[in-house]
């Protein structure tokens, strides 16, 4: 998990957790990530799905 500073497209900083490994058997991604608001609740982006 890291905390992203603010970007050209955001004023806000965003939770990020980054995963290595397939999430599930069938699962051909080896990486991806999921954005939180820096609430710790709000999903901001979610790419972790199969």
């Amino acid at each position: 998990m890291r905390l992203m500073s603010p970007g050209a497209l955001s004023n806000f900083h965003v939770l990020r957790l980054d995963f290595d490994g397939q999430l599930a058997t069938n699962d051909i991604k080896e990486s991806d990530y999921a954005e939180f608001a820096t609430d710790g609740k709000t999903l901001k982006e979610n790419n972790l799905k199969p």
